[in-house]
Formats: C-alpha cells, sequence, structure tokens
C-alpha cells in the first residue's frame, strides 16, 4: 500500500497512523509541518519513506524504529541534528539528507552498515563525520555544496577519492 500526501495548507499530520500496518511506501511533502508523528517510523512494512520540501527542524527523540525502512528520503527540510535512534535503522540501504542544516551526525549512524548510498550535500558540514568513515559498504557518497574546512577537503579525498575544485 502507497500513500503521498502532499498538502500546502496542512500544519499538522494526522493521527492514528499505526492502524496503517501494511503500509510500504509514504511520501510527505507538507511545506507548513514541523513535527513528524514517532509512530510513522515504527510502521511495520514501511520500506520507503519521505518527508521532503518542509520546515521540519527536529526528529521525534524516541523510536522503535521499523527494521523494514530500507530508503529514508529526508531531503530539502530544515534538520539541525538527528536522533539517536537513527543506529537502529539496520535494514537501510538509501539516506537522502541533503538540503537540510547538518553539522555532525550521531555517533550511533556508523551501526549503518547496510547503507549504500548517502546524500549530505547542501547542509552545514565543516568536517568530516567520523561515522563516514566506519560505512564500509557505501558505495555513492554525495558531500557538495556544505563549508568544508580546506584540510577536510584533503581528508575526504584520501577517504572516499572526491575531489573539490
Amino acid at each position: 500500500m502507497n500513500l503521498d500526501l502532499i498538502a500546502e495548507g496542512l500544519d499538522s499530520l494526522p493521527t492514528g497512523w499505526k492502524a496503517l500496518t501494511n503500509l510500504e511506501n509514504l511520501s510527505i511533502q507538507c511545506a507548513n509541518i514541523t513535527e513528524i508523528p514517532g509512530e510513522i517510523f515504527e510502521l511495520p512494512k514501511l520500506k520507503i519513506l519521505k518527508i521532503k520540501n518542509g520546515i521540519i527542524q527536529k526528529l521525534p527523540s524516541e523510536v522503535k524504529v521499523s527494521k523494514s525502512i530500507s530508503n529514508l528520503q529526508l531531503n530539502n527540510n530544515k534538520l539541525e541534528t538527528l536522533p539517536l535512534w537513527f543506529g537502529d535503522l539496520s535494514f537501510l540501504e538509501v539516506l537522502d539528507l541533503s538540503g537540510n542544516k547538518l553539522s555532525d551526525l550521531p555517533k550511533s549512524f556508523e551501526s549503518l552498515q547496510s547503507l549504500k548510498r548517502l546524500n549530505i550535500d547542501r547542509n552545514s558540514f565543516e568536517q568530516l563525520p567520523e561515522e563516514l568513515e566506519r560505512l564500509k559498504g557505501l558505495l555513492h557518497l554525495s558531500l557538495d555544496n556544505n563549508p568544508w574546512l580546506p584540510e577536510e577537503k584533503d581528508k575526504i579525498f584520501k577517504t572516499f577519492k572526491i575531489w573539490f575544485s
């Protein structure tokens, strides 16, 4: 089951997400939403979750995250930090965090050993998070348009063979 929720005038999301036990693909694009209910991240069959183009500044702090989420897109929001439970997304293969305000990653991020694609373009990273160096299965890493310190650009090249002009 798929659900696309696109609404310009919506200020908050409805409750009752737990009832959507067969939901596999959820896309939320609501420009005025500031909070996402934690129960969305707990849906047992959810594989693809897209929460894009909004003003979300933080995610719920306590979640018993679903082990089925393999594709998470949180791009173009206002996220400044990620919660510790992010490391519990053990089957996550694709993660798009581009267009936020992140400057570091939680320590638990290094647990994302299934992660193959990561996009952290257009954030506030000045230094390469150590957690990225521990992601051995990573096949694609996008880091553009962050205010990297000059010495970090050298480190990124040595570690990932990514060159900045």
